[in-house]
């Protein structure tokens, strides 16, 4: 089999000739790889940006400031909703029900097929 890319082409002439000869996609780290397959209209998945992507949208320690509507499910947890309708679950504030811009620290996230649920407490 005869090669149409020169020895001396870069590995990226060298994944993008061979990814278009077999109609696959490339995945890459390189931002500027996955720019020039993206301008060129082939099929590329840039794992920095699905990395981003699919980062929590709320990281530890982060500060937000909600409403808290009514109690949760478990003693002592009250809820609130982030504008965009996560589910805030602040542990230890079932007393400040009612409340509205209580200041909460993010302790974790999870995914769910509602949204994003944040787990916080509220910030001292």
């Amino acid at each position: 089999m005869q090669s149409d890319v020169p020895a001396a082409a870069s590995i990226e002439e060298k994944v993008s000739t061979l990814a278009d000869r077999l109609d696959a996609r490339v995945v890459t780290c390189s931002v500027e790889m996955a720019r020039r397959r993206e301008a060129a209209g082939a099929r590329v998945l840039d794992l920095r940006r699905l990395v981003t992507d699919l980062s929590p949208d709320h990281v530890p320690g982060e500060h937000l400031t909600i409403d808290l509507i009514r109690a949760g499910r478990q003693p002592q947890q009250a809820i609130g909703f982030l504008p965009d309708g996560d589910m805030v679950v602040v542990n230890d504030a079932e007393e400040m029900v009612g409340q509205t811009g209580v200041e909460v620290v993010v302790l974790s996230t999870r995914p769910t097929n509602q949204g994003l649920l944040v787990f916080a407490r509220v910030a001292d």
